[in-house]
């Protein structure tokens, strides 16, 4: 248990902009006693040095919550007339060197909810900005030209380690020291940097020398898109103007930290002539810049924690490397220090007064931890996607210009980011931490000291009950939960997709036996093992990309599970506790397959309960004689995703595989698969047709799969040879199916199928990795599991049916990708 102080001296690395805000938050609204906050900043002196900042809504909102009045005025930032924070153009070269197509407009950033006019995007010189806030902050207590060399830490103290010998000693500890955090190395000493491949070359002064000499400039601020390159202009408060140039460099990074230091005085003639053959407006506005210095941008990937001591953490980009993306650094470092001022006053606040130990304080900062993390991990996802993601090479500048257009209007909505609300989220999260109580914090064992939250997706009931099968269609909604433990030989997997199935859509109208509100959904899923349980044999596990069995209860006998109490199948259900449309899920190590390398997590995802069905019903249950070489067999209502496996299974065998479905479009995509042919089922005597399309000698079909039941025994009779099997795998059309008499004198035979074993899931997983199957994949949604309208339109894809193959969601961000 850690020592108490007279006082509770929290030490911040770094007085800049984050640095500043957090010792505001903390004095004014933590309200810890007797707290001494010392701030330790590298610089010789503070002085407006820098270029310009932007903040978005969240961020002047969260200074007014601050009390920083003065930085809201008109005189300090700027804010178009207009209300649009940004005007999106793009610039092209012709296709002579000496002419420019067009300074077209193709996008414009705009508010969504945003009220009051002052909070609206605002930009400052981040030099008046930093001088706004300096005006809260007690002078004695920043301590200038104190460079940082290591920062350690106890569960009794923090000590900051400076290069002039000194130290700090203190109870808390916050990085504010920037995206090259020395405190961050200290504690995460692996971690690196990415260099973007571009280098911003920024400027800002005075306004006038630009006034009345620039063509089509006006007051708004512009951001130009080149095919490669970006240039952007803005005025700024206190009558100033910046421009930015944002260049790949085509530098290594070895070569640029030798090369180009941070705020280095860069050449503006090179300036002038990257843009000089861009539109007359930027043109005249590089001829006009007077100087600019350099940077080059670095991001990094998301940390695993910012409590890396029980009495450590991180603000600012020493927390979230993004690298500057979306201008969205200082509204986040705002909201970072206010999340960190409730979380410590919502801890402190149980007893009065406030006891404060090492589990105490790591409380509270795993409270911040969890409110801001997941918000800024969402951020960083899309901009390594961007980092990654480089434009291909195009053939043509026609084409160029439309992948440049199309790149500009599909760029991420990021009103989630702009207007996020830190206190709302704050809110939520402490709302699912059980109120804590003076006895809790003194004991180390304390069984809240090391809970992790995690989202996760679930039904919620209409009006607090539920309602009819049938004529009910339950929402969605996410919740913040515990992330689960391992115990024993379980696996603690970080999932990384998730599919969709149509047992998930008859949950929500509930017609799906033992729906919970309590369980997540979906049972399909594809993720990393992060951690391992004491018991699990097989020390591989970690790190390995996996596949997880979607049921649990059967192991191999080929009639059904052996488990007296049935079957249990993931997601949605009162059955099984767990479902894959949550970030973290535990299951034991002999329920995992490693997931085939020739396949995407979205092909993964799609693969175990379809792949499954499929399997046991073409394979186990209409019989290997039908299922192999010079077999015929009908899959029908082509496009979902267990006929679309049945189909790729029989072909590999070389069976003869003949398809319904009432879309010709899907028949044709079937044919590309490698079916024979098909017929659309809606059409009068569709048997006859499909029946003449045997090859010679073969005068009825050797199996039907099936997975809409209806009058499919009706239709058999008059589809199948003497002895015929269906294989029944659902019954989306009704419950019921008519068996009729002709049937069992043509000693066909049905059989009901369902997914299968332990067993045969590992036969499927190793026949997709030996025959290099790829599952077909319709949609993938690359989001959050924040995003419920993204989520409710892939069940409305499966409402419909124009789904040709499975649905999948890719945790991450990026938008959404077809490929039916």
């Amino acid at each position: 248990m850690g020592e108490f102080h007279p006082k509770f001296r929290v030490l911040i690395a770094g007085a800049g902009i984050a640095g500043l805000a957090t010792a505001i938050a903390l004095a004014r609204i933590s309200d810890i006693p007797h707290l001494d906050i010392q701030l330790y900043e590298q610089a010789p002196e503070l002085t407006e040095i820098g270029a310009s900042i932007a903040l978005s809504p969240n961020g002047m909102r969260t200074l007014e919550k601050l009390g920083v009045h003065n930085a809201l005025t008109d005189e300090v930032g700027y804010r178009g007339p207009s209300g649009i924070p940004q005007i999106f153009r793009r610039t092209l070269a012709d296709y002579t060197p000496s002419h420019w197509k067009t300074n077209q407009v193709v996008s414009v950033d705009t508010h969504v909810n945003v009220p009051d006019p002052r909070h609206h995007t605002t930009r400052f010189h981040r030099g008046h900005l930093h001088a706004a806030l300096l005006e809260h902050v007690p002078r004695e207590s920043i301590h200038l030209g104190k460079k940082l060399a290591r920062a350690v830490a106890s569960d009794d103290e923090v000590v900051l380690h400076f290069e002039d010998g000194t130290e700090a000693h203190g109870d808390l500890l916050i990085g504010a020291d920037g995206i090259k955090s020395k405190t961050r190395q200290s504690f995460f000493p692996g971690y690196k940097l990415r260099f973007s491949g571009k280098v911003f070359a920024r400027s800002t002064f005075d306004a006038s020398l630009i006034e009345g000499k620039v063509p089509g400039l006006g007051a708004n601020s512009l951001h130009w898109w080149g095919p490669k390159d970006n240039f952007f202009a803005s005025r700024l408060g206190k009558g100033q103007f910046t421009t930015v140039g944002a260049y790949e460099d085509g530098r290594s990074l070895e070569e640029l930290e030798k090369e180009v230091a941070w705020d280095q005085l860069g050449n503006v003639q090179l300036l002038r002539e990257k843009y000089k053959d861009w539109n007359p407006t930027v043109k005249a506005l590089t001829e006009l810049t007077p100087y600019s210095r350099l940077y080059p941008n670095y991001a990094g990937d998301a940390l695993p924690t910012w409590v890396p001591s029980p009495r450590v953490t991180l603000v600012g980009d020493a927390a979230h490397t993004h690298g500057g993306a979306f201008t969205a650094g200082g509204s986040l470092a705002l909201d970072d220090s206010f999340a960190l001022a409730l979380a410590l006053k919502y801890v402190f606040s149980v007893e009065k007064p406030p006891v404060i130990t090492s589990v105490s304080i790591k409380r509270a900062l795993e409270l911040y931890d969890q409110t801001r993390r997941p918000h800024t991990t969402k951020l960083l996802t899309i901009v390594h996607g961007q980092i990654n993601g480089k434009p291909p090479v195009s053939s043509s500048p026609e084409e160029e210009d439309s992948a440049l257009i199309a790149r500009m209007r599909n760029r991420p909505d990021t009103v989630w980011l702009s207007e996020h609300d830190v206190a709302k989220t704050f809110q939520q999260i402490s709302d699912l931490v059980p109120t804590l109580n003076a006895r809790v914090f003194r004991n180390e064992g304390c069984p809240y000291n090391h809970i992790t939250m995690q989202n996760a997706i679930f039904l919620k009931p209409i009006d607090g009950k539920p309602g009819k099968p049938g004529q009910v269609y339950y929402p969605i909604i996410r919740k913040t939960i515990s992330q689960p433990t391992v115990q024993d030989s379980e696996l603690l997997i970080k999932l990384t997709a998730a599919a969709l199935n149509h047992r998930d859509l008859f949950l929500r109208q509930h017609l799906y036996p033992g729906l919970s509100f309590d369980t997540p959904l979906l049972a399909d899923g594809v993720g990393t093992v992060v951690e391992l349980g004491p018991g699990v044999k097989d020390q591989s596990w970690k790190g390995k990309r996996v596949i997880l069995n979607p049921g649990t209860g059967w192991k191999d006998d080929p009639d059904g599970p052996e488990d007296p109490t049935g079957y249990k199948i993931m997601g949605g259900t009162k059955f099984d506790a767990r479902g894959t449309l949550q970030e973290y899920v535990v299951v034991d190590e002999s329920e995992v397959e490693e997931a085939p390398t020739h396949l995407s997590d979205a092909e993964a995802a799609a693969l175990p309960l379809t792949g499954l069905t499929a399997w046991r019903a073409l394979i186990t249950n209409t019989g290997d004689r039908n299922s192999s070489k010079n077999a015929a067999v009908l899959i029908t209502g082509i496009g979902g995703g267990v006929a679309l496996m049945a189909l790729q299974y029989a072909v590999e065998r070389g069976v003869s595989v003949y398809v319904t479905s009432s879309s010709q479009e899907k028949i044709d995509k079937a044919l590309e698969l490698g079916a024979k042919n098909g017929v659309n089922y809606k059409e009068d005597d569709w048997e006859k047709k499909l029946l003449s399309q045997l090859p010679p000698g073969k005068s009825a079909f050797d199996a039907i799969v099936d997975g809409a039941g209806g009058n499919i025994i009706e239709k058999g009779v008059k589809l199948l040879k003497a002895g015929g099997v269906i294989a029944v795998y659902g019954m989306t059309v009704a419950p019921k199916m008519n068996f009729v008499a002709q049937a069992f004198l043509k000693n066909i035979t049905v059989r009901g199928s369902t997914m299968g074993s332990r067993k045969e899931f590992k036969d499927m997983v190793e026949f997709v990795k030996s025959h290099q199957i790829h599952p077909v994949v319709s949609r993938v949604l690359r989001t959050n599991l924040d995003d419920i309208t993204g989520i409710d339109a892939l069940f409305d894809d499966m409402k419909t049916g124009k789904q040709f193959g499975k649905l999948v969601i890719e945790f991450g961000e990026g938008g959404a990708e077809s490929k039916l």
